[in-house]
């Protein structure tokens, strides 16, 4: 027994001294008791960088230590993009880990180096974070020398800043946004240091051009000295950054010290690591491959993790291009066929739901402007104002259609429209609109065609008549009736919304009233027609001795 108590404490004590050896070999600044794990693993977007927002404020307020950003994830949109890059770096009080959990390409590769240390699981690549230009419905498209140039701007400002401040080196992390940055990597002598140059600072510390090991096409095989930027480049993008440059580089003196490992980048090559390149380059600083090591990482006692709530998943879906240019073509269609055939409410109800999808998906996480809502409320407002109250007089309707427009339009186009992406959106919405309107206005008009009802085609050109001479306007007006039912008073048969039926003299005549909505069974008067509908006004006192149009 007291063996057995004997050999039960040495193993007590044993396992205690392993948990704290293992505590002691975490970094003070990286020891965390509670790390918060935001995963990143769809494409990236205005809806992500709301989520990451709404979640990391979420885990701030959890008292998190460390905040992880778990990516999987292609990439996805520049602004988005930037715009978490702006939050992450934001964060002094915390320590933000990106964990490359797969794949992190293109904007999540830019994400991953915002953060102060990044971590790959066995067999991750992070990289190739060139911009392209994407046009819905026509897939990628190659982008001009200039306008390229322009984009690659902001992208080169990004990812040199965060390489000054989290310690990577700023030429290895050039050559994922541009091409042209041909790179070699040397080694000293024993080990300890590792640079990455381009040739002219190859032949400026060996004395010579670099070896081409990485051909592609028909690229030379010399090797260009010319540095990767211009010197105007270079001093716009220094002009840009708030830390300065710490990189060194060995003397020619000094240049026996070191050899050269090989080159990591052709000159028409984007560089792509995977986990390996990635520890060896300094860009990652541990293999991290499941929950168990990411908690050992940080000596951590718990981890929590945070997930995009439904209705970000909604609202992406809803806010996806080719479901907004759905919503607002549907829209316009319905909306015009139930001004030109009025009084079921099918179509106006349809495109009520299309325009709540609109300004709803949105206003779900906090994305839509109040100013864009205002606009369409207010387009909507004026165009009913237009066909229901005051017919014929243009200005009313055409503000109210401009109103609307604007608002859809600053709706949809999410990206900055001095950009290439921003103007993409701008032209693929405008193209939209212009198609659902000739497309709505062709089926209203075939519809109001067959079934004779010409209200709001007769509406669209009161303008023009109201200048032709009274008595000729009466005379196209009702020549081709039999009857003159101006004066007649009866009851309305259904509800007016405005628009319903009534019945004179046994005969059921589609009827608008010319005050709103009116109850069933209110006593009206006919005032007007168009066509084949009566326009009606409620009747303030009882109706007249006149022969009861029912009799």
């Amino acid at each position: 027994m007291p063996v057995l108590m004997m050999m039960l404490t040495a193993w007590l004590v044993i396992s205690g001294q392993s948990a704290t050896d293992t505590n002691l070999t975490v970094p003070a600044g990286r020891q965390s008791d509670s790390v918060a794990i935001i995963d990143i693993r769809t494409p990236i977007d205005s809806i992500t960088s709301a989520s990451v927002k709404r979640r990391l404020e979420e885990a701030i307020k959890d008292g998190a230590d460390a905040i992880v950003f778990d990516l999987n994830t292609p990439g996805g949109e520049v602004e988005a993009m930037l715009d978490l890059c702006h939050t992450i770096k934001q964060q002094d009080e915390i320590l933000t880990v990106g964990w490359v959990n797969h794949q992190a390409y293109s904007a999540g590769a830019l994400i991953a180096l915002a953060t102060e240390e990044i971590i790959v699981t066995d067999g991750a690549r992070m990289g190739d974070a060139a911009p392209i230009a994407a046009m819905p419905g026509m897939g990628l498209m190659e982008l001009p020398t200039a306008e390229r140039a322009k984009l690659e701007a902001p992208l080169l400002t990004e990812v040199i800043d965060s390489a000054r401040r989290n310690g990577y080196d700023e030429k290895l992390v050039q050559s994922f946004v541009a091409v042209g940055f041909a790179l070699w990597e040397i080694e000293s002598l024993d080990g300890s240091k590792r640079r990455f140059i381009d040739a002219n600072e190859y032949v400026e510390i060996f004395g010579k051009k670099p070896p081409i090991q990485r051909l592609r096409g028909d690229q030379p095989k010399d090797a260009s000295t010319a540095p990767p930027l211009d010197a105007e480049a270079s001093e716009m993008l220094e002009a840009m950054q708030e830390i300065p440059s710490d990189r060194t580089l060995p003397e020619m003196e000094t240049s026996a010290n070191w050899k050269l490992t090989g080159q990591i980048v052709g000159q028409e090559e984007l560089l792509i690591v995977d986990s390996e390149s990635a520890l060896r380059t300094g860009l990652a600083t541990q293999k991290i491959s499941s929950m168990k090591e990411l908690m050992g990482y940080f000596g951590a006692a718990q981890t929590t993790e945070y997930k995009e709530h439904w209705s970000e998943h909604l609202a992406r879906f809803l806010i996806s291009w080719p479901v907004r240019i759905i919503l607002v073509v549907v829209m316009i269609i319905t909306f015009l066929i139930e001004a030109a055939v009025p009084g079921s409410g099918i179509f106006g109800g349809i495109a009520l739901v299309c325009l709540g999808l609109l300004i709803g998906a949105p206003l779900l996480i906090g994305m839509a402007e109040w100013w864009e809502i205002v606009l369409i409320l207010t387009g909507l407002a004026l165009i009913a104002t237009e066909l229901l109250v005051t017919p014929g007089i243009g200005i009313i309707g055409l503000l109210g259609v401009t109103s609307l427009l604007v608002g859809l339009v600053s709706l949809v186009v999410t990206a900055d429209l001095g950009s290439q992406e921003g103007s993409q959106q701008l032209v693929t919405t405008i193209a939209a609109i212009a198609v659902s309107l000739l497309a709505g206005l062709s089926v209203a008009w075939w519809i109001s065609k067959k079934t004779g009802k010409l209200w709001l085609f007769n509406r669209l050109v009161l303008d023009a008549q109201v200048g032709m001479d009274s008595n000729l306007v009466e005379l196209n007006q009702f020549e081709t009736q039999p009857e003159d039912l101006t004066g007649c008073e009866t009851k309305a048969e259904t509800d007016l919304r405005p628009t319903g039926k009534v019945r004179i003299r046994g005969i059921i005549h589609d009827a608008r009233s010319n005050r709103g909505w009116v109850a069933e069974g209110t006593p009206v008067k006919v005032v007007n027609r168009f066509g084949e509908e009566l326009e009606v006004e409620p009747l303030d006192v009882p109706p007249s001795t006149k022969e009861s149009p029912d009799q």
